[in-house]
């Protein structure tokens, strides 16, 4: 699983600020609750997924960010790449990144540059755009990717959530497994997703 830490750290990039919506409605995804915004955004409702009672916040020393895990869940991991901070699932093989930088980028700039080093780090293997669209986390607007791809001859799964914060920075919060697992861990990353809170 290293070569995959090693490998997504080429894959990611940084934020872009999508605009703030309404809601319009709620629908049932697979046993979930999504509510939709005007804007053709969406989110879990907030009684589908919840940070952990027991957790430990980390913070961005960039952002106004944190996140709160579950120690007996996750632990720190170094993958000497862009992230500020990396976790690693200690059940999971799975691997969550907080990327934070102090320049601001557009959303579309951002997407484009996400995907191009995407196919960068795959070299002639296909990234496949699973999804793409925006989510609302601790209710700011992020961006929301997922794509898939073979790195260093590992098939693997990420979902991309980024962001500006005007003046201050961009931020991406990455999850990543093998795509084989990937279906199985989306409820993990929704739990991390959960436990983020953004300093308004």
């Amino acid at each position: 699983m290293k070569r995959l830490a090693f490998a997504t750290a080429i894959c990611v990039l940084l934020a872009g600020l999508p605009a703030v919506a309404e809601e319009i409605g709620r629908v049932d995804l697979n046993g979930s609750e999504i509510i939709l915004y005007d804007d053709n955004t969406w989110e879990y409702s907030g009684d589908q997924v919840e940070a952990p009672d027991n957790c430990t916040t980390v913070s961005s020393q960039v952002l106004p960010v944190s996140v709160c895990l579950d120690p007996d869940q996750w632990a720190l991991a170094n993958l000497n790449g862009a992230e500020e901070h990396g976790f690693r699932h200690k059940v999971e093989d799975m691997y969550v990144l907080l990327i934070t930088e102090k320049d601001v980028i557009e959303r579309a700039t951002l997407k484009k540059a996400l995907l191009t080093n995407a196919q960068s780090a795959a070299g002639l293997n296909k990234v496949d755009t699973l999804e793409d669209g925006a989510a609302s986390v601790d209710g700011y607007p992020f961006g929301r990717i997922v794509y898939r791809t073979v790195v260093d001859g590992i098939d693997v799964t990420y979902e991309n959530y980024y962001t500006s914060f005007e003046g201050k920075g961009s931020l991406q919060i990455v999850a990543f497994a093998g795509s084989e697992r990937f279906e199985d861990v989306r409820s993990i990353i929704a739990e991390v997703i959960a436990g983020v809170s953004i300093d308004q």
